[in-house]
């Protein structure tokens, strides 16, 4: 085993990684594998001393760990250090209109985990920047969104400020408009963008 990483520290690790608390981790886990009879077999507690290394969990625990987490035994154990994602094809679009029109024939890899599925995700490549956009993300106030302005057929990327009934969006130019949530279609959340260097 690792010195340096035992089994509650790499918990811990893919835990915050995915900007999980206990309580979350405790109730994706027991919402992905509840025991036969209906409880909960996982809790912040349990979470809580496997992460302190105070309670080692069970066999059964640790592989539905390491599922959830998509990571093999070994690594959530500390045996191997390199942590193996199977990799995912991202389709990349030109266009702001997503068909198979606009679609550049080009794909983007990337690691795949429980939290990304490649029907949710593709890349969209505007002026000198490409952007990851998950279809599937809810827009919070603060996020990037690819969104429609239903009235004009606008298609852009607006940062989103969200105060109760409406939402204002700035595009990356500054310009900023206020909108009532059905007057706007959320496209999808972006998840990150890169600078395409020449």
């Amino acid at each position: 085993m690792n010195n340096n990483t035992n089994l509650g520290q790499r918990i811990r690790q893919l835990r915050m990684r995915n900007k999980l608390s206990m309580e979350e981790l405790a109730d994706k886990l027991n919402e992905l594998y509840p025991n036969e009879d209906g409880t909960k077999p996982f809790g912040k507690g349990k979470i809580s001393k496997w992460e302190a290394g105070k309670v080692d969990p069970a066999f059964s625990k640790v592989a539905k760990v390491s599922e959830f987490f998509n990571v093999s035994i070994d690594y959530l154990s500390g045996y191997e250090d390199r942590q193996r994602f199977p990799v995912i094809e991202i389709p990349v679009y030109s266009d702001y209109n997503i068909t198979k029109s606009t679609m550049s024939h080009e794909y983007k890899y990337i690691s795949n985990n429980l939290f990304y599925s490649n029907d949710n995700l593709f890349y969209l490549n505007k002026d000198d920047t490409t952007y990851l956009i998950d279809k599937d993300l809810e827009l919070k106030n603060g996020n990037t969104a690819l969104c429609l302005i239903k009235n004009n057929k606008n298609i852009d990327i607006y940062k989103a400020n969200i105060y109760s009934s409406n939402i204002l969006l700035t595009t990356e130019d500054g310009k900023q408009d206020l909108y009532k949530f059905d007057e706007i279609e959320v496209i999808g959340v972006i998840v990150s963008k890169e600078i395409n260097m020449i």
